[in-house]
């Protein structure tokens, strides 16, 4: 799993990975000089990446039940990972939505804009955060062997 695992965008390879992607949309409604938010629409694809044993069957029995609890914590902490996307979609959504008005759509656009990407680092900082606290899901149970 060292030489072959998942690169993650530190460059380091692991055991397990998970890459989200938030996109938000928002409407605009107004009249004259001044801008709302209408509705925003806010998605998140999630990809988690976890190891296979392909000769697993080959092994004893004991070294299978330890590696089924090494994966069920290497599954729990990437969960962690694939909430810190699902959480950063929902604030963005409540974010926008709750934007004042402005005196036109292009400034309006802008500060959506610059609230989302702000709500992405602190997120992509958690994400930072809970691999340093978990040592990468080690103090979950995520070691093997």
């Amino acid at each position: 799993m060292n030489a072959r695992g998942p690169r993650a965008s530190d460059g380091h390879r692991y055991d397990g990975h998970t890459r989200w992607h938030v996109n938000w949309r928002y409407q605009y409604s107004g009249t004259r000089g001044s801008c709302a938010i209408a509705s925003v629409t806010t998605s998140v694809k999630v990809m988690i990446t976890l190891p296979q044993w392909r000769n697993e069957s080959r092994v004893d029995n004991a070294t299978r039940t330890q590696w089924s609890r090494y994966l069920a914590a290497l599954e729990l902490h990437e969960q962690g990972h694939r909430r810190h996307g699902v959480d950063a979609a929902t604030d963005i959504d409540l974010a926008i939505a709750a934007l004042p008005p402005a005196g036109n759509c292009d400034a309006l656009g802008a500060n959506a804009n610059a609230l989302g990407m702000r709500i992405l680092q602190k997120y992509q900082q958690r994400d930072r955060d809970y691999d340093r606290d978990t040592r990468h899901g080690a103090t979950q149970g995520a070691r093997f062997p």
